[in-house]
């Protein structure tokens, strides 16, 4: 279990894997701590929001009796509890019943204990754990298709994220949403800082792709390593095949604030050097971007003032309203350019909606990433766009989120190159600009905001 030594009474905790519950309600994950012990294990008590009547076998926690994030009751099971292993991933949530509540509970779990037989639970380290992992993905993803306005939070969430892919953007999401920058331990030894011992073995765990050669040999594949010298030779001259899979390896990476990083340096992680443009130097790289990729862009009087501007596949052209301010601007044109990038070639038969969706998430995720606040408005598109591409069956969610990852890497390098040279001027690593300032989380609620939901 994770950061077992912050476990108390009364802290809510998300189980990593699914503990299958007799007879309640919901996926088997939220659980109340009620006991611990000096080993680091944990007795805990099912918990549910599901709306069900109160029963003898179960206590009702108003919401004004949880501090942090609750905005339902609680129902929590007393004829079931579990023993969960220092092993078992679990991750403390930011939410803490109150010393009163604390109290009854306890009480009234005593007294049910003292009338009625209570099923027990043990738990070790869980089977399977990264099928589990990839099934919350999924079960992530159903989610936004369910609840679109969802997405908007995972989507400021990931952009902080972009060097990893979609599906591990994802698993650090499911694994702690409070995370604000993540590497490997060989990661940040590069950056000169070490983990922190106490958080070793507090880790989150991602996947990296690993490629692996084979030849085959009576119907199995065999890795090259365990050949004979036979059949190197063989292998060296063509006469067998070698045959190429990815596999994806566990990799265990931790936060920043799980580092020696002093707080002061944070800054300088997250901006990694990176001047803050303004609205017009951001649509003339944009265009420059664009243009240097083949796409003729034009500024013209649109049909429409409603009409910001449009991709013309057919022609390779974007054109852009002239009517348009330098921020509003920016935003067309980097929507535009979103569908240069995403529907050109690689999925021009999507639907409307769905391109729509694609188009404009990414240009929220760049805008955001440049440090640019939006309006209500652009980011309610997304859930609009959203919503409806739920109603296409043939819409994955999986496979848009892929495309978009792989898209914003590659743009944003290149818009970045175009800043440089229209703004050369950078901070200091150690600086940082007014607006990033004001975007970066207050320092000293990192630390504690991620090892509260550890």
């Amino acid at each position: 279990m994770n950061d077992t030594q912050k476990v108390q009474p009364g802290d809510l905790i998300y189980s990593g894997a699914s503990v299958a519950l007799p007879n309640i309600p919901g996926s088997g994950r939220m659980f109340v701590v009620v006991e611990t012990d000096s080993q680091g294990n944990a007795t805990v008590l099912p918990v549910s929001s599901v709306r069900r009547a109160v029963s003898e076998s179960t206590y009702l926690v108003e919401k004004n009796q949880v501090e942090g994030r609750s905005m339902k009751n609680l129902i929590v099971s007393l004829d079931v509890e579990v023993h969960m292993s220092a092993k078992w991933p679990m991750l403390r949530q930011p939410m803490h019943l109150t010393s009163e509540a604390v109290t009854h509970l306890l009480e009234a779990r005593t007294g049910y204990k003292e009338q009625h037989d209570v099923t027990l639970i043990h738990t070790d380290q869980p089977v399977g754990f990264e099928k589990e992992l990839f099934e919350q993905v999924d079960e992530l993803y159903t989610n936004f298709k369910n609840d679109p306005q969802q997405f908007l939070d995972y989507l400021a969430f990931s952009s902080k994220f972009y060097e990893y892919s979609a599906r591990n953007q994802a698993l650090i999401y499911r694994q702690n949403p409070h995370a604000t920058f993540v590497a490997s331990r060989q990661g940040w030894d590069k950056l000169k800082y070490s983990i922190r011992p106490e958080h070793i073995n507090r880790y989150l765990i991602l996947f990296r792709p690993e490629e692996r050669t084979y030849f085959e040999r009576d119907g199995h594949l065999i890795t090259i390593s365990k050949a004979t010298a036979e059949e190197r030779l063989k292998i060296a001259s063509g006469e067998l095949e070698v045959i190429h899979k990815t596999k994806f390896v566990e990799m265990k990476a931790y936060d920043i604030s799980q580092t020696t990083c002093p707080i002061e340096d944070y800054p300088k992680i997250y901006s990694k050097g990176q001047a803050d443009p303004a609205h017009d130097q951001l649509y003339l790289a944009v265009k420059r971007t664009a243009e240097l990729s083949g796409i003729q862009v034009m500024v013209e009087d649109v049909s429409s003032i409603a009409l910001g501007g449009y991709y013309n596949r057919a022609k390779d052209l974007i054109v852009i309203s002239d009517k348009e301010n330098d921020t509003r601007k920016a935003l067309v044109m980097l929507h535009e350019y979103s569908h240069a990038l995403l529907h050109n070639t690689s999925a021009p038969s999507l639907p409307r909606e769905v391109k729509e969706f694609e188009a404009q998430t990414l240009a929220v995720r760049l805008m955001q990433h440049y440090g640019f606040p939006l309006p209500h408005n652009e980011q309610e598109y997304i859930v609009s766009y959203l919503t409806v591409a739920c109603q296409n069956p043939a819409f994955k969610m999986d496979e848009s989120l892929n495309r978009l990852a792989k898209q914003f890497i590659y743009a944003k390098d290149r818009i970045t190159a175009q800043l440089n040279e229209i703004a050369p001027q950078q901070p200091e690593p150690a600086q940082q600009t007014q607006r990033q300032s004001k975007n970066l989380p207050r320092t000293a609620e990192i630390s504690e905001n991620f090892l509260m939901n550890l």
